[in-house]
């Protein structure tokens, strides 16, 4: 039973291989079920009514077709599509049957295309870690930083910083810029202070996260020294 209804195909992607939409189908379909019922043909030989649910959640019909209603439905389609159609369904129910008979050879080849995929993703991440790695010793060189500095801000965790941006951005916002969002240094500072980190380590912290841009805005006419935080 499970084999009979695996080697079915939904009259969705039977519209596709014919290249006609699928209402198109389903009225061709209707017509000829018509046909078979008034002449005592059985038409689950070729085809099952079934639904599937779209993107919206809406219930639609749809048929489950079998090979041989695929056969059936190419005997009705002349010319190049009816050749095309021919070829696409043949393949589709070959590769269907190859799963059938050796199902273990097949989900021996999906697990070592999967295994392949997990290495390649393995090997990229690595690389990004390692660039990253090369970017964060770069920085600490560029800011001069060694122990027990470096120690200190090790214990900075990204926790901390969220709360410390979002707190800021919350009650210190001055204005939003191209750069990102200009917030009030010492309202980040006093954030900072809040979870007992000074002044020096949470400015360098977030500088050697690419967080924040420390420069001077024109505010209300007068250039202040600013925190800008990075969009």
């Amino acid at each position: 039973m499970n084999n009979q209804l695996e080697s079915r195909i939904s009259s969705r992607e039977v519209a596709e291989m014919m290249e006609t939409r699928h209402d198109v189908l389903l009225k061709k379909i209707d017509t000829i079920n018509k046909d078979f019922t008034a002449h005592k043909i059985v038409v689950s030989k070729y085809w099952i009514e079934s639904s599937y649910v779209d993107r919206s959640g809406k219930s639609n019909r749809e048929f489950q077709i079998t090979k041989k209603g695929c056969e059936f439905l190419a005997h009705k389609t002349t010319g190049t599509k009816g050749n095309l159609f021919t070829d696409k369904y043949m393949d589709k129910f070959e590769a269907m049957e190859k799963v059938l008979e050796n199902p273990n050879g097949v989900i021996k080849q999906l697990t070592n295309q999967i295994a392949s995929m997990n290495l390649e993703l393995q090997e990229i991440k690595g690389m990004l870690n390692k660039r990253e790695r090369q970017r964060l010793a770069s920085k600490k060189h560029q800011l001069k930083i060694k122990p027990p500095l470096e120690k200190r801000l090790e214990n900075i965790t990204n926790e901390m910083i969220n709360q410390i941006l979002v707190n800021s951005l919350a009650t210190g916002l001055l204005r939003v810029t191209d750069e990102g969002n200009v917030v009030d240094k010492e309202v980040l500072f006093n954030e900072a202070n809040k979870l007992n980190i000074s002044k020096h380590d949470i400015k360098i912290k977030l500088e050697l996260l690419n967080k924040i841009i420390y420069k001077q805005v024109r505010i209300n006419g007068k250039n202040m020294w600013c925190i800008v935080i990075n969009r």
